[in-house]
């Protein structure tokens, strides 16, 4: 899915109610989405509404610090490693993950990054951009 004919199914995912019917999908995949939609909330509804008992909300965020998060001029929210499990009670889900991802990419910012140990990486997390690059979370929907 996608807003620009790219996909196999267009559709604008900040316009509701989304196209399919309740409890018809097993699984959402969204890298790299959340952050472009500006109803957090009523996106989470509608993940809930068309996911089947049990079913996987998976994907990636930019994580709040970070260059990429702060700087893109398409994202309306922020996210951190606290923001899953809070949407998660707010919203009905079961958490899963909700974990910091640092992508191995071969460059020296990155490489001088992965030096520091990961105890401090952590501990700095609010304060030194780029620290981290990205949330992994994985929500269920309750099968009750």
């Amino acid at each position: 899915v996608d807003i620009l004919p790219v996909a196999d199914f267009q559709w604008d995912l900040s316009k509701f109610p989304w196209p399919w019917e309740d409890e018809s999908v097993d699984e959402i995949v969204m890298m790299h989405v959340l952050e472009h939609l500006i109803y957090t909330y009523d996106t989470m509804s509608e993940i809930r509404r068309i996911l089947k008992p049990g079913g996987k909300f998976w994907g990636q965020v930019p994580f709040a610090n970070s260059y990429s998060a702060i700087s893109h001029p398409q994202h309306y929210r922020l996210f951190t490693e606290q923001s899953f499990p809070m949407l998660a009670n707010h919203t009905g889900f079961e958490l899963i993950k909700s974990e910091l991802h640092v992508d191995p990419v071969d460059n020296w910012k990155f490489k001088l990054r992965n030096m520091i140990p990961r105890c401090i990486r952590y501990a700095l997390r609010g304060t030194v951009g780029s620290m981290f690059d990205n949330v992994n979370f994985e929500l269920r929907k309750p099968t009750n």
